[in-house]
């Protein structure tokens, strides 16, 4: 490591865009006069389609938790790239929530949340710019894989693909001069930062989860939107040490001190899961619930 003095902002400035950009190094380390240490590194930006999303933020159900992004690899074909949980307030967590509640469409599996919650996936209409601390396409483990989906109506679960990972994603601004086109959204601004390994291994795809049923039910009481969240899936695992199937119900009331409940059973038999799943909904749905999904 070089050590040397820069006594102005503007100083670091220029030496940061000069030798740390420009040579593609990792970043500079600022040591102050006191004692504090700090590192600064160039932030990435890139523009992405909104491909799915769930709700939950502080537990209250109305508010938008999470966006699922991706960018295009050719037409109407998506690879998902990320999940964005910062840079939105409590009020545009509450628009999109209901906004993006018009445009959702249906994906014949299940791409899971940071939350552990399954994706409500939407129509690709919403672009957003966000920026990125690092971009990696690799871990310990090896390659990063993500799903690679067909959009026709509906989403259409293709096969896990290499992709990469966004360190500390931020949502910065909407970017309602872009369109659903490779030059706007496309897999090339990737790929001019880091490279997307070829998928010479076919192990490391493997299948995606399925989703067997879903019902979602909404009950206004006291003025407020309580919502029933009932879901089973195929994990299509070939691991001997997870479930074969799972039974998941989310229970949220803004009125009740434990605002957000939730019920997870397992199985090894689809019969069996789906038995769970019905007596369920017959036991738990009464008068004035409303299917809504």
């Amino acid at each position: 490591m070089n050590e040397f003095e820069l006594s102005s902002r503007k100083e670091i400035e220029e030496y940061f865009i000069k030798n740390i950009i420009d040579s593609s190094q990792e970043g500079l380390v600022v040591r102050g006069e006191n004692g504090p240490i700090f590192k600064i590194k160039e932030y990435h930006s890139f523009v992405m389609v909104v491909l799915g999303y769930v709700n939950g933020y502080s537990n209250d159900f109305s508010l938008l938790k999470e966006i699922l992004v991706g960018v295009m690899t050719e037409e109407k074909y998506f690879l998902c790239t990320g999940i964005i949980a910062n840079g939105f307030d409590v009020e545009l967590r509450k628009n999109l929530s209901k906004d993006f509640e018009k445009i959702k469409i249906e994906l014949d599996s299940l791409i899971v949340s940071n939350s552990k919650l399954p994706f409500t996936m939407i129509e690709p209409k919403y672009f957003v710019e966000i920026e990125s601390t690092d971009i990696i396409n690799s871990t310990s483990k090896g390659f990063i894989n993500r799903p690679l989906i067909e959009f026709n109506k509906k989403y259409t679960f293709q096969k896990n693909s290499n992709s990469i990972s966004l360190t500390t994603p931020v949502f910065i601004k909407f970017r309602q001069d872009k369109n659903v086109n490779y030059n706007d959204i496309g897999l090339n601004q990737i790929t001019r930062v880091i490279e997307i390994p070829s998928e010479s291994d076919d192990s490391l795809n493997q299948s995606q989860p399925e989703i067997l049923n879903k019902a979602v039910y909404t009950k206004i009481m006291k003025g407020c939107t309580n919502v029933k969240k009932f879901f089973v899936w195929h994990t299509k695992s070939i691991n001997e040490m997870y479930p074969k199937y799972v039974y998941y119900k989310i229970d949220y009331s803004p009125t009740r001190k434990d605002k957000m409940k939730r019920d997870i059973k397992i199985s090894s038999s689809k019969k069996q899961i789906l038995d769970i799943y019905n007596s369920e909904i017959d036991t738990d749905i009464k008068s004035g619930w409303n299917l809504s999904f």
